[in-house]
């Protein structure tokens, strides 16, 4: 859904207990094409130096490799850029939902990064 609200609003509305057909909402940060490269470097610019993270991936279609792969070099793009990963207590959960051509990116803390009935 495209809307001019804020993503985390926009998740929180879609959620809306009285709504019976969504049953969970991703904010997305930034779409991009889906490319290694764009995907890599909208999460490094979007998480910023420093702190704890983790990546997730969501494919779906073939364009890219596989899920984990994507995790993998975002990741190493992360670490490259002063990140460094935490699976286990990350600070910030790096989300990125391939569909298609179109690649959404999502940089919230774990509390935020997905949010569901």
């Amino acid at each position: 859904m495209e809307t001019s609200l804020d993503p985390d609003d926009a998740a929180l509305l879609a959620v809306d207990p009285n709504s019976s057909l969504v049953m969970g909402a991703v904010p997305v940060d930034l779409l991009v094409p889906s490319d290694l490269i764009a995907i890599e470097n909208a999460s490094v610019l979007l998480a910023g130096r420093g702190p704890r993270v983790a990546v997730r991936c969501r494919r779906r279609g073939s364009l890219l490799p596989s899920a984990r792969e994507v995790e993998r070099r975002v990741g190493h793009a992360l670490v490259d850029h002063g990140c460094k990963v935490d699976l286990d207590r990350p600070e910030l959960i790096v989300r990125i939902e391939i569909i298609g051509e179109t690649t959404a990116v999502s940089v919230r803390p774990p509390t935020r990064s997905i949010l569901k009935k």
